[in-house]
């Protein structure tokens, strides 16, 4: 995270699945910033040291130019009611939910960031050990009445690859629109790169 030292990009492993294009033009518009030699690095790098105000502009940019990038196998699923969720019970459910999924994989630095309001974390990380499963990011929308209208959350799992650096992540998002009664499941099929044949050294 952002501090009193130069920043530094951490999440490499996120960055093959994001729609670049859709990135750089985002950034252009919503934060003015415009570079002939391109790199999520040093996008990220630039634009904190410069207004560390900006990164959680620039961290729902990447949020969303990986979730609506690169993830093109979709699922679309009927949800069958709105079960009128209070935000307050959502919040309280999710709290639980991230201390479940995430806590003691990640590094302890990371976990105090880890709010039930949402967080976006995917530049913050790095973990490289195969198997590890985490809640990268997620936020949320309520309607008039404070009640949950809509929910996005992007998971990833280290997994061995075939061809170098060896590791990599194999991300899926969720799309609820609790309003509209939908669910798109997205990820990219990866399975061809995967190295099934790696043993863990123990």
């Amino acid at each position: 995270m952002e501090g009193s030292t130069v920043y530094q990009f951490l999440g490499r492993y996120f960055v093959p699945y994001v729609d670049i294009g859709t990135f750089k033009q985002r950034l252009a518009q919503e934060l003015k910033y415009n570079v002939e030699h391109f790199q999520i690095e040093k996008a990220y790098e630039e634009i904190t040291e410069e207004n560390v105000a900006n990164k959680a502009i620039l961290d729902k940019i990447l949020f969303e130019s990986i979730l609506y990038g690169d993830l093109k196998n979709i699922f679309i699923e009927t949800l069958d009611n709105n079960p009128n969720l209070d935000v307050h019970t959502f919040k309280k459910r999710m709290e639980v939910f991230i201390e479940k999924i995430n806590y003691g994989k990640l590094t302890n630095e990371l976990e105090k960031y880890m709010s039930p309001d949402g967080f976006l974390l995917m530049e913050s990380i790095s973990t490289t050990q195969p198997g590890t499963f985490f809640l990268a990011g997620f936020d949320f929308k309520t309607n008039s009445e404070d009640k949950l209208s809509s929910v996005r959350m992007l998971f990833s799992s280290v997994v061995p690859l075939v061809e170098p650096p060896n590791v990599g992540y194999f991300l899926s998002g969720v799309d609820i629109d609790l309003e509209k009664q939908t669910c798109l499941i997205m990820f990219k099929n990866i399975t061809n790169e995967i190295d099934n044949d790696f043993e863990e050294v123990t």
